[in-house]
């Protein structure tokens, strides 16, 4: 009698509702038995369900759906992990940039300055020299110390061409030249972009 009302409720559910609706497979064992035990004077108090074993390739089964649902939710777990490293990474390489830029921006401002002071203590020491005196000077040191760190690099493989004493004119030239064109086309915009052949 147990085993054919376990026949006909069992077969209705999917396994997991078996194992999950124990107690009510119970409860309609109880209920069949004990109506179908009355005839034989015996009245069924309770059944307790002990365990459901079902067959060793449906046991494998679950146990592969359980495993694979497992690994799925690591699979996920993990790619969040990686997500949130890299974003925290973006970030913290975002943060780098910006602290190099606003460096970079300081060391040009100390430049400026540092070379504004030097034109206004070299104007006062030297009576009659202008600007660009001052910013011929400090392009024949920057020039040497250029030469000088060049030539302290052993595994150096720098070529300064053209290379005669001509050069750093030639450069300032260019330069000025360039900060006046510069200055033009703010001033009149409707004035073509002025060109200038470097002087021989």
């Amino acid at each position: 009698m147990v085993y054919n009302v376990v026949l006909g409720h069992v077969p209705k559910m999917k396994l997991d509702d078996t194992f999950l609706n124990q107690a009510d497979i119970a409860s309609d064992l109880r209920d069949n038995l004990d109506a179908s035990m009355k005839e034989y004077g015996y009245f069924i108090v309770k059944v307790l369900i002990s365990d459901i074993v079902p067959d060793q390739k449906v046991k494998a089964a679950m146990n592969d759906i359980n495993a694979a649902q497992r690994e799925r939710e690591a699979t996920v777990s993990r790619a969040e992990t990686n997500k949130m490293l890299l974003v925290k990474q973006a970030e913290a390489e975002a943060e780098s940039k910006r602290l190099q830029g606003e460096g970079i921006a300081n060391q040009r401002k100390a430049i400026i300055t540092g070379l504004k002071d030097s034109v206004e203590d070299f104007a006062k020491t030297v009576p009659g020299s202008t600007p660009q005196d001052v910013m011929q000077l400090v392009l024949m040191t920057q020039y040497f110390d250029t030469l000088k760190e060049i030539a302290a690099n052993d595994h150096s493989n720098t070529i300064l061409i053209p290379h005669t004493p001509n050069t750093l004119t030639d450069i300032y030239s260019q330069i000025r030249n360039a900060i006046i064109a510069g200055n033009e086309l703010s001033t009149h915009p409707s004035i073509p972009p002025v060109t200038s052949a470097p002087q021989k």
